[in-house]
């Protein structure tokens, strides 16, 4: 069997029946990069899963990861059309910009009144004849 590597990130959980326990719900973690077969090992030797069942863990997780290899390539053969792909952009343009103004409501003040009546009554005087000679 050749060694698999996973594309993704996945959590799989596992429903088994053994004795004593009979019904056990399992959650293996799939790591992007790792190696399925010693992933499913590891998992199998921390857990006290008998070796006989090895391969039908192996078989099952590899179908689930074909599986969602699979739903992922339709998702993104659907995407692959220019038109569709401009459609998502610019409604993802168009929900980033509502959910910014949604913090941006606030009317935007006028700051030169208060700049003005700060510079007029500077404790420093020459400052604002400094400005009044620039200006002329």
């Amino acid at each position: 069997m050749s060694p698999t590597k996973v594309l993704k990130d996945l959590n799989i959980v596992l429903n088994l029946s053994l004795p004593p326990n009979n019904n056990s719900k399992l959650t293996i973690m799939v790591k992007k990069g790792q190696i399925l077969l010693d992933t499913v090992r590891s998992f199998m030797m921390e857990n006290n899963i008998p070796c006989y069942l090895e391969l039908s863990i192996l078989s099952t997780i590899e179908a689930l990861m074909l599986e969602n290899w699979r739903i992922d390539m339709e998702r993104d053969a659907k995407v692959k059309d220019k038109s569709e792909a401009n459609k998502i952009r610019s409604e993802l343009v168009a929900k980033y910009q509502k959910h910014t103004l949604r913090f941006n409501d606030a009317p935007a003040k006028d700051i030169f009144p208060k700049a003005y009546h700060t510079l007029v009554h500077s404790p420093v005087p020459s400052i604002f004849d400094t400005f009044v000679q620039l200006e002329h």
